[in-house]
């Protein structure tokens, strides 16, 4: 008699505990297209919009405070073994998770010095930066990683269409579906999302690179590229609109 499978000591407990933390997500991204909005409008000047932007950020870093257990949970549940094989996909996926979450423990580190609880303006600005490389580095691990599905799945569906040439009959259908290489194309609703998955972390190391002035963006286009990221993530955290309510049948005398 078999003997049932025991999950490992705490994995239950952390996989509760990163769908709990998830619930926050929709309300971190909208606050993050309003900081970066109030960027946009203050285009590095004084004035109500910066301090909009500066009090929305010291907001963002509280809601921060446990997502370093959130984004490293999948290295703990999952391990971080990877195959040959898949180092451009799951190895990207995996070292970005640990970027990243070395990203928010550095930015709670920021909100510490930032509330008084550690002191020190140099060591303040260092942990800053240090939070914006991480972000930067995974972001653009997560830019390798979706570059990487996309052409895989470009390659599966030439691989389809090439075989499907070979084995055409002769009424041009194989196995019931057309022939032509146009019909073995992903979805628009596929391409769509496809698209939006690469773009969020694009804009995202483009926001790292306009932060740390690696490149020499001005303060409305680097904050262009956190809004469009912002905006995108809360699109894809949308959740899908109820049905409707069905027709009442209509009464008979």
């Amino acid at each position: 008699m078999s003997q049932p499978t025991v999950a490992p000591v705490g994995h239950r407990e952390l996989q509760q505990l990163s769908a709990f933390l998830a619930k926050s997500d929709g309300k971190e991204k909208l606050l993050t297209a309003i900081q970066y909005a109030s960027m946009f409008i203050a285009a590095g000047s004084p004035g109500n919009a910066a301090n909009v932007q500066k009090s929305v950020a010291a907001a963002r870093k509280v809601m921060h405070f446990l997502q370093p257990v959130q984004v490293a949970a999948p290295l703990v549940l999952q391990g971080v073994r990877v195959k040959q094989s898949q180092l451009s996909t799951v190895g990207a996926r995996k070292l970005r998770a640990l970027f990243l979450a070395t990203y928010f423990g550095f930015d709670n580190l920021v909100w510490a010095y930032q509330v008084g609880l550690l002191k020190g303006a140099d060591a303040q600005t260092r942990a800053q930066r240090l939070s914006w490389y991480f972000l930067m580095a995974g972001s653009a691990l997560g830019v390798v990683a979706e570059v990487s599905e996309i052409l895989a799945a470009v390659y599966q569906a030439l691989a389809r269409a090439a075989t499907s040439g070979s084995v055409a009959q002769s009424d041009g259908t194989v196995a019931g579906k057309p022939s032509t290489p146009w019909a073995l194309l992903p979805s628009m609703d596929t391409v769509i999302d496809r698209a939006i998955k690469l773009a969020v972390p694009t804009c995202q190391t483009l926001l790292g690179l306009g932060l740390l002035q690696l490149l020499p963006l001005k303060p409305r286009r680097t904050a262009t590229f956190g809004f469009v990221a912002a905006v995108l993530n809360c699109y894809m955290l949308m959740p899908p609109k109820p049905p409707l309510p069905a027709p009442e049948k209509a009464k008979t005398s």
